[in-house]
């Protein structure tokens, strides 16, 4: 099983004389470090030059963290001093470590945030795939979701965040309630199995090389340089590229 024959949707393509660099990205959109990871994949990918050189399509892949999580949302604090069993106060020194690495990043975040089932985001993430709008709508989600200004359980708060960027409303709606967008979802979580994925962020770069974790800006140059290159090796974007092999 190779990255590319999991990676959701059809075939991408470059413009013309333009080389294709494809990053996949399995991620949730309530997972702390999936925010940090993509902003520092961004930075990577502009310190590198790379959109000078290559055509870079980032694809978004779905990985619910908790796929049995309530439809009706909840404190974050609240689920997750559940969840790890302990208390809020603890939770919330563990959640300020990540605002600070986020702040760092210029990133907002929010401590206490709305938590439930994420499955209607990835649907409508899915929904975007089918317009290339994928990485740009779940990026637009979460940063709104963890800078506090969306609840993305809010039906009618995401199709609106969705709506202005372009997103024909009737269509998402219907999508939401679709089951091909939900088994697009299931598709993504088993090839994320198939892969090896049991935590988020997870990257694979030109379906060559994976990158566990939010890694670092450096860690990140690092790898685009390595996966370019392995892509350039062998002779550009393959849809028979060999598995991608964990880099760490």
């Amino acid at each position: 099983m190779t990255a590319r024959d999991v990676a959701a949707g059809p075939p991408a393509a470059a413009p013309a004389g333009r080389e294709l660099l494809l990053i996949d990205v399995w991620a949730d959109v309530i997972c702390p470090f999936c925010l940090l990871g993509d902003e520092q994949l961004r930075r990577a990918i502009e310190a590198e030059g790379l959109d000078d050189r290559v055509e870079v399509r980032i694809r978004r892949h779905s990985f619910e963290l908790d796929p049995h999580a309530p439809t009706e949302a909840r404190s974050s604090l609240d689920y997750l001093a559940a969840k790890m069993g302990t208390d809020r106060d603890t939770v919330a020194q563990r959640e300020e470590k990540v605002r600070s690495a986020a702040q760092e990043l210029g990133l907002g975040f929010t401590l206490d945030r709305p938590v439930a089932n994420t499955l209607p985001v990835h649907r409508a993430v899915q929904h975007a795939s089918r317009e290339g709008r994928d990485h740009e709508l779940f990026r637009a989600v979460q940063r709104a979701y963890f800078a506090g200004d969306l609840d993305p359980f809010d039906e009618d708060a995401l199709v609106e965040l969705a709506s202005g960027l372009g997103l024909e409303e009737r269509a998402l709606r219907a999508a939401l309630a679709d089951p091909v967008s939900e088994q697009a979802v299931r598709t993504d979580e088993d090839a994320a199995r198939q892969l090896g994925v049991n935590a988020v962020p997870f990257t694979v770069i030109a379906g060559r090389l994976g990158v566990p974790g939010a890694v670092g800006v450096d860690a990140f140059r690092e790898a685009l340089r390595e996966g370019v290159a392995l892509q350039e090796a062998d002779g550009g974007v393959d849809p028979e590229a060999p598995d991608a092999e964990s880099d760490s």
